[in-house]
């Protein structure tokens, strides 16, 4: 079964806003980043599980994957994936 992928507003604005400030340097690392979250987003659609709990939440249904130095926050319901936060891994998370 795929699951249903859902960005947030606050998802899309995390990435648009770290691919803005790394296009400062480099337009390709930007492009990079974009594109190595996308895929490693859609393969969540058939593997929810690949991505580890979160450390700071001790629930199970919230997961992040650790792409480059950012990561990728996300919540598993019974069919959909909601992508929550995208933030570097150097930052606090909150939600």
């Amino acid at each position: 079964m795929a699951y249903q992928i859902i960005w947030t507003d606050r998802a899309l604005k995390d990435l648009e806003s770290a691919c803005e400030y790394i296009e400062r340097e480099s337009f390709a690392y930007a492009a990079i980043l974009a594109s190595d979250v996308y895929l490693g987003v859609a393969r969540l659609a058939e593997f929810p599980g690949i991505g580890r709990e979160v450390p700071e939440f001790h629930d199970p249904e919230f997961r992040e994957l650790i792409i480059g130095s950012y990561r990728v926050v996300y919540r598993v319901f019974s069919d959909t994936i909601a992508l929550i936060r995208v933030c570097h891994c150097s930052r606090l998370l909150r939600l």
